[in-house]
């Protein structure tokens, strides 16, 4: 009779595949350095941001405290006309003034407690938005110093051609054409022919255990020679591409070159006309003052009219004012000036600090 034969039989393997490219016309090198460029350009990128943030906390600060001493000024102008109108109601009252010089005073101190309430709206922003960029809740409760800080010594500071090679943003332009230079490279040599090997150890047996015995290994290995033929348009294409890339990077350095230059020079050039207006402001508003004090002497000896005594009180005080804001905006461009250079605003990893310092106390 015929009878159905089955058979059974076991068969167990392990292998081990490597590859390796042989870098012929130095591609892979290519691709390397490429990548490293990309990620040098990536570390500038965060040491810009970082720096960025740095100069927003400084203005921001000199900002808040410029604002606290406006609402200072304001409140002290607002007491003197506090008494100037008490004074005049008095006389008024007395018959020895004539109404409209009470009600000038009047208008005088109304205005001056509207610019109370106006700064002190300001200072209230002002400080609110620099906690919030110290990463603190908007409380409006920080504490300012009582005066502006003094701008530092400009007598070292390095000509901008110098300067300009430590701006993040400028190296990280750099590293990025640098890197499509080696992106063409790595196009170009896609068109030759490549060389690579495959293999590696194994073994083979009809016992599970005998595939770790010396006996049973086995070892393979191949050699591969590819050369490009049908994909001639794409790798072409793809060189176009890459050689579009690095001119494109190219004329990105070259503006951020022009736009580094145009804010460093400016900056240098701002702070000599900014230091001669604090300086003129700082002479008319000790003058401003002590006309303001003369006038309102006259007037109480009946030898100025009270027009002339608002006036010369009104100009005190705006050019007190005026005074403050050219500090602040003096600070402002040193700022400005660091972020130009591409000066360091934050100490090394262990020494930081939560206030930059970009100006000497």
């Amino acid at each position: 009779p015929d009878r159905d034969l089955s058979f059974t039989s076991e068969n167990y393997g392990l292998n081990l595949n490597v590859s390796w490219e042989i870098d012929l016309w130095g591609g892979l090198r290519d691709r390397r350095n490429a990548a490293k460029g990309e990620w040098r350009a990536s570390g500038e990128d965060y040491r810009a941001a970082r720096l960025s943030l740095c100069g927003q906390v400084a203005k921001a600060w000199f900002s808040a405290v410029e604002a606290s001493l406006q609402v200072e000024l304001a409140e002290d102008t607002e007491a003197a006309r506090a008494r100037h109108a008490a004074y005049l109601a008095e006389r008024f009252e007395r018959g020895l003034a004539e109404a409209l010089d009470s009600n000038l005073a009047k208008t005088s101190l109304a205005s001056a407690q509207a610019n109370v309430a106006r700064r002190k709206r300001q200072r209230d922003l002002a400080v609110r938005t620099l906690e919030v960029l110290l990463g603190r809740h908007p409380a409006g409760s920080a504490e300012l110093p009582s005066a502006l800080p003094s701008p530092a010594d400009l007598s070292a500071v390095p000509t901008p051609a110098r300067a300009l090679e430590n701006r993040p943003d400028l190296r990280a332009a750099r590293f990025r054409l640098q890197a499509a230079g080696h992106e063409i490279a790595v196009a170009r040599k896609n068109l030759l022919p490549s060389l690579s090997f495959t293999g590696g150890p194994g073994g083979r047996s009809q016992d599970f255990g005998d595939l770790l015995e010396q006996r049973f290994r086995i070892w393979s290995a191949a050699g591969n020679l590819t050369q490009p033929l049908l994909q001639g348009g794409r790798l072409r294409a793809d060189l176009r591409r890459t050689r579009a890339a690095r001119a494109s990077a190219a004329e990105t350095y070259k503006s951020a070159a022009l736009g580094a230059f145009l804010e460093a020079e400016s900056a240098l050039a701002a702070e000599g006309f900014l230091r001669e207006e604090e300086i003129r402001l700082a002479e008319a508003a000790e003058a401003a003052g002590t006309a303001a004090e003369l006038s309102w002497d006259r007037y109480r000896r009946g030898l100025e009219n009270v027009f002339a005594t608002l006036e010369a009180d009104r100009r005190h005080f705006e050019t007190e004012s005026l005074l403050l804001s050219t500090r602040r905006t003096r600070l402002l461009n040193r700022v400005d000036l660091h972020l130009a250079l591409g000066r360091e605003a934050l100490p090394s990893p262990g020494e930081r600090d939560e206030n930059p310092q970009l100006v000497d106390p």
